[in-house]
C-alpha cells in the first residue's frame, strides 16, 4: 500500500501558483487615490498615506508608477482644495511636497510640471476661484521651502502672465506673493535664498509701462510689498537717494519761506498775519504739525525785528503783535504734537541770543514775553529745560540766562495748583 501510495504521489500534478491580480484601470487608480486623499484630509496621518499609496504602486503598471504622486498632489488634492473656504485643507495639502518627495513618490521635475499645468489656465479659473493667484504662490512657496521644486523655477513660472490684466494672477503679483509666503513660513533668509537662487529681474516679469521705472521701480515694489530683505542694497540704496532728493526740496523750499517772512516782516507797512499764512498755505500745509516750519517763523521773526543789534522793546512788539501768527505754527496738532513744536521752537530763541553774543537778561525777557503772549505754555519750557538732545556750551549758558525765569515759573504754578485746591 505504501508502493502504491508513493507512486500514486509522484504521478499526482503540482498545486497550481496564484494568479496575480489584474493591474488596475485608470478609473479604479483614481478612485483608489481619491479614497487615500479623503482619508489623509480627515486625519492628516502622512505615514499611513505613503504606506497606501506604496501599496497602490504595486497594483498598477510599471510604466504608470512614476506619476502617481503628482496625480495624487496635482490632479485631485490641489483641485479640491481650491473649492474649501476653510484654510485647514489647503494647510494640510501642503504638507503632501515634503511627504511625498521624501518618500519618492514625487520628483521635482514632476511638481514642475504639475504647476505649469496648473498656471496655464489660472486667468481663466479665477471667476470661478477669486483667491487662486494666492492659492497657487502658497504651494509653490511650500515646495520650494521643501526642496519640492528646483529654485530656478520661480524666475520661469509666471512669463505667461507679464502682461496679465487680472493683477490677481499677473506675474508680479504671483512672484511676489511666493516671496512674502516664504517670508512668513519661513524667514525673511529664505525669501532672499530663493530670490538669488531663482535670479531673478523683477523688470524681466513687470509689465512693460512699469518696467520703464527701472531699478527704483523694482525698489519701489519689493520695499510695498514688504520685501526689501530680498535685494537690501538695491532697496536701502534707492531709498538714500529719494530721501536725499526729498530733504533738498524741503530745504529749498523752506529757504524760500525763510526768504519771504524775512521780506514779508521787514516791509513797510508788513504783511498782515492773514496774507503771511495765505502765502505759506499755498505751499505747505499750516495744519500739519512741521518742527522745521515752526522753528523758522520763530527764526524769521527774530531775524526781521533785531537782524544786528537786539533790542528787547522792539522784540517785545514784535511778539505781541504777531503773536496770532506764531500760535498758528505752534499750536498745531495734539497736545503732545503742539509741545514738541513749542520747546522746539524754543532752541531757535537760543540760538539767537548765542548769535548776538548772550545779551544781558535778553533770553529771559525773549522766554517771559513768549509766555505772555500765551505762544508758548508752560509745560514747554519745563520740557526744553529736561531735554537731553542739546548738551552743547549754548545750552549750558541758556541754563543759566533763563534760571530766574523758569524758578519764577515753576512759582507761579505752585500758586495756581493751590489756587484751585
Amino acid at each position: 500500500g505504501a508502493g502504491k501510495g508513493a507512486v500514486a504521489g509522484r504521478g499526482a500534478a503540482a498545486p497550481a501558483a496564484a494568479k496575480a491580480p489584474a493591474p488596475l484601470t485608470a478609473e479604479e487608480i483614481e478612485k483608489k487615490l481619491q479614497g487615500n486623499l479623503d482619508e489623509f484630509l480627515s486625519c492628516g496621518d502622512m505615514k499611513e498615506l505613503v504606506t497606501c499609496m506604496t501599496e497602490l504602486t504595486t497594483r498598477v503598471e510599471p510604466a504608470k508608477r512614476a506619476g502617481l504622486g503628482k496625480q495624487l498632489l496635482f490632479g485631485l488634492a490641489i483641485p479640491k482644495s481650491f473649492d474649501s473656504r476653510p484654510d485647514e485643507p489647503r494647510q494640510k495639502v501642503a504638507l503632501l511636497f515634503g511627504g511625498l518627495l521624501g518618500a519618492k513618490l514625487l520628483t521635482p521635475a514632476e511638481a514642475q510640471a504639475g504647476f505649469t499645468d496648473l498656471l496655464e489656465f489660472c486667468e481663466d479659473e479665477v471667476c470661478d476661484v477669486p483667491h487662486i493667484g494666492a492659492y497657487l504662490a502658497s504651494f509653490i512657496a511650500r515646495a520650494l521651502s521643501e526642496k519640492a521644486l528646483p529654485a530656478a523655477y520661480l524666475g520661469t513660472a509666471f512669463a505667461h502672465l507679464i502682461e496679465c490684466e487680472t493683477e490677481s494672477v499677473s506675474a508680479v503679483r504671483l512672484t511676489l506673493s511666493v516671496l512674502q509666503s516664504l517670508r512668513d513660513v519661513a524667514s525673511p533668509e529664505a525669501a532672499q535664498k530663493a530670490y538669488a537662487e531663482a535670479k531673478l529681474s523683477p523688470l524681466a516679469f513687470m509689465p512693460k509701462a512699469q518696467a520703464e521705472g527701472g531699478q527704483k521701480a523694482v525698489a519701489e515694489l519689493l520695499e510695498g510689498a514688504g520685501l526689501a530683505c530680498c535685494d537690501p542694497t538695491l532697496v536701502a540704496g534707492v531709498l538714500a537717494a529719494q530721501q536725499q532728493e526729498s530733504d533738498a526740496k524741503v530745504e529749498a523750499q523752506l529757504a524760500e519761506i525763510e526768504a519771504y517772512l524775512l521780506q514779508a516782516m521787514r516791509a513797510t507797512p508788513a504783511e498782515s498775519d492773514g496774507a503771511i499764512m495765505e502765502w505759506v498755505g499755498k505751499r505747505i500745509e499750516p495744519n500739519v504739525p512741521n518742527v522745521q516750519l515752526a522753528r523758522l517763523v520763530v527764526r524769521s521773526l527774530l531775524e526781521a525785528t533785531c537782524a544786528e543789534t537786539p533790542s528787547s522793546t522792539k522784540l517785545h512788539a514784535a511778539i505781541k503783535d504777531r503773536a496770532k501768527l506764531l500760535r498758528k505754527f505752534l499750536q498745531v496738532g495734539k497736545e503732545s504734537e503742539q509741545m514738541t513744536l513749542m520747546f522746539n521752537s524754543l532752541y531757535e530763541v537760543q540760538d539767537y541770543c548765542a548769535r548776538m553774543d548772550w545779551p544781558e537778561k535778553l533770553m529771559k525777557k525773549l522766554f517771559y514775553q513768549l509766555y505772555e503772549a500765551d505762544v508758548i505754555l508752560e509745560e514747554a519750557f519745563t520740557v526744553w529745560r529736561e531735554d537731553t538732545s542739546d548738551q552743547g556750551p549754548n545750552k549750558m549758558k541758556a541754563l543759566v540766562q533763563v534760571n530766574e525765569f523758569l524758578q519764577w515759573l515753576e512759582t507761579t504754578e505752585e500758586e495756581g495748583e493751590d489756587g484751585e485746591d
